[in-house]
């Protein structure tokens, strides 16, 4: 029996999470995804959580991430 969901306030943020057991089973642009957006939410922590940078934190987050895996494919 799947289990209720329960809702959440609009303006709460919810860290994204990884699960690395069921990673291998997900698609590779899945994984990437979800680590762009840890990285991201990490940038907006040390940012101190100030809103209004989000783009600039997804941004920033894929040109670290993907920018890395790029040059270390070639």
């Amino acid at each position: 029996m799947p289990k209720p969901r329960t809702q959440r306030p609009d303006n709460v943020v919810v860290m994204p999470t990884t699960d690395a057991g069921n990673a291998m089973a997900r698609p590779v642009a899945e994984a990437t995804q979800e680590a762009v957006a840890l990285r991201a939410f990490h940038l907006y922590c040390e940012r101190g959580c100030t809103d209004g940078h989000d783009l600039d934190d997804w941004l920033q987050a894929e040109r670290e991430l993907l920018g890395d895996a790029a040059s270390t494919a070639a």
